[in-house]
C-alpha cells in the first residue's frame, strides 16, 4: 500500500503567502501621499530568497518493508543589474534541498541524502503595462545554467557501505511574481516558478527527476 501526503506542503506554502500578503498590505503608496517612482536603471540589486521546491512526502508500506521520502526547502542568493528601468540581467546561486530518503527492509537500513545546487544566468522583465503602483512591479524571468548534484548513500546490514555521488545536469528556470520596492534601497518579493532539469547520469539520492515547481519569498537591497 502506497500513501502520498502533501500535508506539509499546505502549511509551508500558506506561510509564504501569509508573509508576502502581510508585507504587501503594509501602507506604502497611499492615494494622499503617493510615493515617487523608483529609479532602477543603472542600479544593482542583491536578493535573498527562500521557499519550497516539490514539497511533498511519500510513504510506501508493503510486506517487504517501509520507505519514506521527504522534500525540502530551497534558498538562493541573486545579483541583478538593471540595464533598463524594466529589464535586469543577473546571476543566481541556489540550493534545492531534496531532503532524505530512508528505507527499512528485512535486509537492513538504507539512508540517502541529496542536494542540488543550481548556478543560473538570466534576465528579469518588468512589464510597464502591468505595473500595479509606482513601486509594486510584476515581473517574469528566465534563467539557465548547470545544476550540481551531490548525494551520500549509506547502507547498514548485513554489511556497512557508504558512497558519494557527484553529477552535473543542465536546467532552465521560468518564473514570475511581484517585487515591492518599499524604499530607495529595500525590496520585498513573492514568486513562483518551475525548474526544467535534464536527467543526471547517476541518480542523486532517491530522486531521478529534479524538475518541479518552486514557491518563494525574497528580501533584497538595491544599490
Amino acid at each position: 500500500m502506497k500513501l502520498r501526503s502533501c500535508q506539509r506542503f499546505v502549511p509551508g506554502f500558506g506561510l509564504l503567502c501569509f508573509v508576502a500578503t502581510a508585507c504587501m498590505s503594509y501602507p506604502g503608496d497611499r492615494p494622499d501621499q503617493p510615493a515617487a517612482p523608483i529609479v532602477l536603471q543603472g542600479r544593482h540589486a542583491i536578493q535573498i530568497r527562500t521557499g519550497v521546491v516539490d514539497w511533498s512526502v511519500d510513504s510506501d508500506v508493503s510486506a517487504g518493508g517501509i520507505s519514506t521520502d521527504s522534500g525540502g526547502f530551497m534558498g538562493s542568493l541573486a545579483y541583478a543589474y538593471f540595464a533598463r528601468q524594466d529589464l535586469a540581467v543577473g546571476l543566481t546561486v541556489g540550493v534545492l534541498d531534496s531532503g532524505t530518503s530512508t528505507s527499512l527492509t528485512p535486509g537492513g537500513l538504507t539512508s540517502e541524502s541529496a542536494t542540488v545546487a543550481p548556478l543560473l544566468v538570466g534576465v528579469t522583465y518588468y512589464p510597464q503595462r502591468l505595473t500595479i503602483t509606482s513601486r509594486l512591479l510584476p515581473y517574469v524571468s528566465a534563467s539557465a545554467g548547470p545544476y550540481f548534484g551531490s548525494a551520500t548513500n549509506t547502507r547498514v546490514g548485513p554489511a556497512f557501505a557508504a558512497e558519494s555521488v557527484s553529477e552535473v545536469a543542465f536546467g532552465l528556470r521560468l518564473a514570475g511574481g511581484i517585487d515591492w520596492f518599499t524604499g530607495r534601497h529595500f525590496m520585498l518579493g513573492i514568486g513562483a516558478g518551475y525548474h526544467f532539469v535534464s536527467d543526471f547520469d547517476e541518480r542523486i539520492g532517491s530522486v531521478g527527476d529534479y524538475s518541479g515547481p518552486e514557491f518563494s519569498i525574497g528580501l533584497g537591497w538595491v544599490l
